[in-house]
């Protein structure tokens, strides 16, 4: 029986090894087509390299910002410090709570956050969330403890670029690779946050690819509860915000935002829908995302609204 045993893992560790250099092997040789169960996104849009380059230099701060790329658009550190805030945003882009669980477990104990806001809307509770987790995976320093959001997954890329984000940085293939500040229209700035050029929505480009299809994953559901439960045991104030996005969409999927009643139910939320402080053409680069001069209305109006009238502010300023 115990040679039985010790013939099994040392099968096993065969089978991961060599699954493990095939897997490496793939990505590397075989041309991108052939690669639809793998996809590594080292230095993607959003800059989440740079953000998690950043953030392990990053001291203690007063607020730390996590969620989606409304909140990684959305929320400025230069408009936060101007009124005496140290800040960070680990936002990125369709960031779900999945992800932003496992990020705030992980920096939590270095940031020591005087206030943690959780970003959070009805169209990422719906998500599997694979897209922004192969983009974590990719562009974060390798962790073990990864796994277990690639297994509530249930799915072969993020299984595979697991594997092959593993190699690569056991390997050293991703010590030299450093990110452009400046990509196309994104600009990134210190604190984890990007802008973009200046562009203004038009609702006659509104597309089929900004219609919300919703139903929430319940792994998602349970995610957010267990941010708020770790975010309660370690005594650290929070919010949950959901950001404004246009009239216009809302009018399109009115029911989508009117039923936050999960939201309300985790406790210390504020949903900016619908607002008199924004202008559709004015304020936004597409129906979901406020450009720069609506980021700069928006943090004002949170800062002073929120943030100087909350108890928070009150205990720890």
């Amino acid at each position: 029986m115990k040679r039985f045993i010790v013939r099994s893992v040392w099968f096993l560790l065969v089978l991961v090894a060599g699954y493990s250099l095939l897997v490496l092997s793939w990505g590397l040789f075989t041309p991108g087509w052939m690669q639809k169960n793998l996809v590594y996104k080292l230095g993607h849009k959003g800059h989440s390299w740079s953000r998690y380059q950043e953030v392990k230099t990053a001291g203690k701060v007063d607020i730390l910002f996590a969620g989606s790329s409304l909140c990684m658009r959305g929320f400025d550190p230069r408009i936060f410090r101007k009124h005496g805030y140290e800040v960070f945003n680990l936002g990125s882009g369709g960031q779900s709570p999945i992800q932003t669980r496992w990020l705030l477990e992980k920096h939590l104990d270095k940031l020591q956050p005087g206030l943690v806001v959780v970003e959070v809307n009805p169209y990422v509770l719906s998500r599997d969330g694979v897209e922004p987790g192969l983009d974590l995976i990719s562009n974060h320093d390798f962790d073990l403890s990864l796994f277990g959001m690639v297994w509530q997954t249930e799915n072969i890329k993020m299984f595979n670029t697991f594997i092959y984000s593993m190699m690569r940085q056991t390997f050293g293939l991703n010590r030299n690779f450093r990110e452009s500040r400046v990509k196309q229209d994104d600009t990134y700035v210190d604190g984890g946050y990007v802008e973009k050029t200046l562009e203004r929505f038009n609702k006659e480009n509104f597309s089929g690819e900004d219609r919300y299809i919703l139903g929430p994953v319940d792994y998602q559901q349970e995610a957010l509860r267990d941010i708020v439960d770790l975010l309660k045991s370690k005594k650290i104030p929070y919010m949950l915000v959901q950001p404004p996005v246009t009239g216009f969409l809302l009018k399109e999927h009115q029911k989508a935002f009117e039923a936050d009643s999960f939201f309300v139910s985790l406790g210390n939320y504020v949903n900016f829908n619908p607002n008199d402080f924004l202008n559709d053409s004015l304020h936004f680069f597409d129906s979901r995302h406020l450009n720069q001069e609506g980021v700069e209305i928006f943090n004002e109006v949170f800062i002073e609204e929120v943030l100087k009238e909350s108890q928070w502010t009150s205990n720890n300023n």
